[in-house]
């Protein structure tokens, strides 16, 4: 497999690769593992909602700190 980016992209990907202490090619499969994942879990949260209505702000609140992403504007509502 072969890929192409656009101007400057594919120097970024070296750069995050070199810090990372891996060739580009694995940083490019950890992406695409991370983005296919990220793919499957949108789908499942889809389904979910589908299945059993929208999330309340309480289990939105509780992801958010199960995940450490606390602090925003939804913590004070």
């Amino acid at each position: 497999m072969s890929l192409s980016f656009p101007a400057g992209l594919g120097e970024q990907i070296r750069d995050a690769a070199r810090r990372a202490g891996m060739s580009a090619s694995a940083w490019m499969a950890g992406a695409a593992r991370e983005k296919l994942r990220s793919e499957q879990l949108r789908s499942a949260l889809d389904d979910h909602q589908r299945a059993h209505g929208s999330f309340t702000a309480e289990e939105l609140r509780a992801a958010e700190r199960a995940l450490g992403l606390g602090g925003g504007a939804s913590d004070t509502a």
